[in-house]
């Protein structure tokens, strides 16, 4: 078997887990109560066992049945469960909770004097998790029985279902409505909602499990106008089809690309090249895998970039170079690539041609990128012009935001993602700042830091107050060194800043204005506090704001 149809085969191995064995339901549906009978729950279980047994599954029906029968249909339910195979309990009828445990009630339940006697004379549901917990590979459990009943009203009980507290490994709860809750039992209808809804949708092909409830709890909503609300409790560890689709192979190779996918993507991150190029190859092989366009086009990335550490790991340094510029055209955001071509056309004695690489990693880097960059160009500028006009020109603009999302498939927002790649790389936020409304609000005594917008361009997202006359005394804050990184306010740090002469303004980074006491948050790093009359500095402080600490300074 080649390593291709291994993966598929231990990928449907799991994907249909509990479909290989057989498939075995006990269904219960119980009208004929002494008090407040249901018309609909024999209609039901009826229901059900047709869908069920058109889904495959040897059923044990029992209609009306009392504490005995319960009992019994429930020992020759759970002794014919293999090790493999599929387990379904189906039950419509009366049911309460009795101190947070769920009971189901017989036909033949008589008022009882105590909890403790209520208990005994139902059957509790907690014997079925029980045993289920220890058999069967897939089991599912689904209770149409949160109907309003005399037995909660005659002994003072909860309606409705508590939440499960002994479910398993590979089990799906199922209810009709929400814990705690109560449903009619559609007076005018042969059926539950519930059950009409899932009886039918069960007949559909190709629907998992989940996807089965997710329809069942939309058209319960819809036919009932929100009053209720189907709910579900998942602990299952694969997916599970009443009526597998005909092209599962296919379906279980898709999904198992989305996975390869991922790999691909985290080897590539961790340098794994050769692991990478394995994990893109597995999705070529699946044309008509959703990400087998992502894949065509990461795989001459990564391999130039494997090729590149051969050649590198070869000592032909000048081979690697190539390969590393390479990589960096085909993803000009690879400044590892940038520095690693630098290195190979420094030992391949190209001085010019590592100061471009170098030039290429200043450009599009963090600011640790630059800083690396210029420590290496400091040390070449003694023998090598460029490298010494590199330093003087300064660093590049950062990109603009469009080119760094140029490559971004933007449908459900996903911040956390944009946030994780904003902060790994620099890039220009001035021109879409600009655009961006400029909000009007009184001055805040606490201001805060716009995590969107670079320190250089404003440290603070003040608003802007009332005209200062700058001549008069005020404080002057700002930011020493400048940052192409984007800073994540959770990360900033605090400065506390008071003076004698309470009311005077404060000007950070020359824009925006607020008066003392204040506390600044900023991004962390160093920076220079004047104290500034007429132009003149009377006094001038060094400062640095670490993330999550606060600094104090006081002025006389």
């Amino acid at each position: 078997m080649s390593n291709r149809l291994l993966w598929v085969a231990m990928f449907l191995a799991g994907s249909l887990a509990g479909q290989e064995g057989n498939k075995i339901a006990l269904i219960i549906g119980n009208d004929s109560y002494l008090q407040r009978p249901l018309q609909n729950a024999v209609n039901d279980a009826r229901a059900m066992d047709k869908s069920l047994r058109d889904a495959g599954f040897k059923t044990i029906l029992r209609e009306n049945a009392t504490k005995v029968m319960l009992d019994s249909a429930a020992a020759e339910f759970v002794q014919a469960i293999g090790p493999n195979d599929t387990a379904l309990f189906f039950y419509a009828g009366h049911a309460v909770q009795i101190e947070n445990e769920n009971v189901l009630i017989p036909v033949d339940f008589e008022a009882a004097r105590s909890v403790v006697e209520a208990r005994f004379k139902s059957f509790s549901l907690a014997q079925i998790f029980d045993y289920l917990r220890t058999r069967g590979k897939i089991k599912i459990v689904i209770i149409d029985a949160c109907r309003s009943n005399p037995v909660a009203e005659g002994n003072a009980l909860q309606a409705g279902l508590a939440i499960p507290q002994s479910s398993a490994k590979n089990m799906y709860i199922a209810y009709s409505t929400s814990p705690n809750h109560v449903a009619q039992d559609n007076p005018d209808g042969r059926n539950s909602w519930f059950t009409e809804a899932l009886a039918d949708t069960i007949t559909q092909p190709s629907l998992t499990l989940e996807e089965v409830f997710t329809q069942v709890r939309s058209k319960v909503e819809n036919a009932t106008r929100g009053s209720q609300t189907p709910w579900s409790q998942n602990s299952m560890m694969a997916k599970f089809y009443f009526h597998p689709p005909s092209n599962l192979a296919e379906v279980a190779e898709t999904e198992l690309s989305g996975k390869w996918m991922e790999d691909a993507r985290r080897n590539a991150q961790r340098g794994n090249w050769q692991e990478s190029i394995g994990d893109l190859n597995r999705i070529l092989k699946v044309p008509s895998a959703a990400v087998a366009p992502q894949a065509r086009a990461l795989m001459p990335y990564v391999q130039a970039r494997h090729d590149a550490l051969l050649k590198w790991e070869a000592r032909d340094y000048p081979a690697a170079a190539v390969l590393f510029e390479k990589a960096m055209a085909l993803d000009p955001f690879a400044v590892d690539a940038a520095f690693a071509s630098a290195s190979s056309h420094l030992l391949s004695e190209d001085l010019v041609k590592a100061v471009d690489s170098l030039n290429e990693a200043r450009k599009r880097g963090t600011s640790a990128d630059t800083r690396r960059a210029d420590v290496i160009l400091k040390e070449l500028a003694v023998i090598q012009p460029e490298a010494a006009k590199a330093l003087k020109d300064g660093l590049p603009p950062p990109p603009s935001i469009l080119e760094v999302l140029a490559d971004a498939q933007f449908g459900v927002p996903d911040f956390k993602a944009g946030l994780r790649k904003t902060r790994h790389t620099a890039m220009d936020f001035s021109t879409w700042a600009k655009q961006m409304p400029l909000l009007k609000a009184p001055i805040p005594q606490v201001v805060e830091a716009a995590a969107t917008r670079p320190p250089e361009a404003a440290t603070v997202a003040a608003s802007q107050g009332p005209f200062v006359d700058l001549e008069s005394f005020h404080l002057e804050v700002k930011s020493e060194v400048s940052s192409r990184d984007l800073v994540q306010e959770a990360d900033f740090g605090e400065l506390r800043l008071s003076s004698s002469r309470p009311g005077a303004a404060v000007v950070v980074d020359g824009k925006n204005i607020t008066k003392l006491p204040v506390q600044l948050k900023l991004p962390p790093g160093k920076y220079n506090v004047k104290v500034v009359e007429r132009g003149a500095t009377l006094q001038s402080k060094e400062v640095e704001v670490r993330s999550n600490s606060s600094v104090e300074l006081i002025f006389q």
